[in-house]
């Protein structure tokens, strides 16, 4: 008779104990026949374990989609009270009527260089500086014209209606001419005193127009600049995202090939959504950089000829 000495070994994780041997010794066994008992507590413990974690996780999503049709709700609420603050904008009724766009429109072309300097004459600033001014050479030539005489002429002229005049055919018609004079004599330097401080107002308003109008050059050209800089910085974070695009389709694949995990898919998607997020955040700079330029010049980036205010004023 030949003895043959086989070695169990358990496929289990973790160390068990064997609670029970179902079989004797020196007896044959059939395969498939269950040979020992092992300790069945700590894996039915995992397997409690494991399902409360699994009740656990699928109450947090219930809550995550509450969240989000919360959030979902938010946002449409946020969006009706943007649209009917823009309607109050525009001069319209808000009512919620306007309907924004899927997609960023074109821009228009870039600014040209040479822009001539008549297009910042339609800036409000500039235009309310420049009244400033001529009213203030208006008051300071009004306070010295207040130092020279003052001349008045009258005229009067009346029909009588007396019947003696007629009797004695004498013309009924009277005129009489007055011509009088008032010159300041003295007024304690009250009218030299006017002088000063209407020229001292008046440098003043031309010291305003001067820095309004420089602050005017600054703020085209740091716009201009950054209009520059705004464009390349998309064109590289396009190109940036491009790639990153590229990359997680082949990750993609290599997932359904098998190659890779959907965990190091997962980071490269996370990848291409904050690279996309910054090409959002550049376009929409881009955009309001370009409406401030579009304000900063006045309303339009075309010369249009503007009629200088009249010195004398409008009669």
């Amino acid at each position: 008779m030949i003895q043959y000495t086989i070695q169990l070994t358990p496929r289990l994780n973790e160390p068990t104990l064997v609670t029970d041997v179902l079989v004797e010794s020196n007896v044959l066994v059939k395969k498939g026949q269950p040979l020992f008992q092992f300790d069945r507590r700590p894996y039915e413990y995992k397997v409690r374990e494991y399902e409360a974690e699994l009740a656990k996780a699928k109450q947090n999503v219930k809550v995550l989609e509450a969240d989000i049709q919360l959030a979902s709700q938010k946002v449409v609420q946020k969006e009706v009270e943007l649209v009917r603050t823009l309607e109050v904008l525009l001069g319209r009724y808000p009512a919620a009527e306007l309907r924004s766009a899927e997609k960023y429109p074109p821009l228009l072309p870039p600014v040209s260089a040479g822009l001539p300097v008549t297009l910042l004459e339609r800036r409000p600033d500039i235009i309310a500086a420049e009244y400033l001014v001529l009213a203030a050479f208006r008051k300071e030539e009004s306070a010295r014209l207040a130092l020279l005489p003052d001349f008045s002429i009258e005229l009067t002229a009346e029909r009588l209606g007396d019947h003696l005049l007629k009797i004695l055919r004498l013309s009924p018609y009277w005129a009489s001419a007055e011509v009088g004079a008032t010159i300041p004599i003295y007024e304690e330097g009250a009218l030299c005193a006017y002088v000063r401080i209407a020229t001292a107002q008046q440098a003043q308003a031309v010291a305003n127009y001067g820095s309004v109008v420089l602050n005017a050059f600054r703020e085209v050209e740091m716009l201009l600049e950054s209009e520059s800089l705004l464009a390349s910085e998309l064109y590289y974070a396009q190109r940036a995202l491009q790639d990153r695009t590229r990359a997680v389709e082949i990750a993609i694949e290599q997932y359904r090939a098998g190659k890779r995990d959907l965990l190091w898919v997962g980071e490269l998607q996370a990848e291409q959504l904050l690279v996309e997020s910054n090409v959002i955040r550049l376009r929409n700079a881009r955009v309001a950089n370009r409406i401030r330029l579009h304000l900063a010049l006045g309303g339009g980036f075309e010369a249009v000829a503007l009629a200088a205010p009249d010195p004398g004023g409008s009669k």
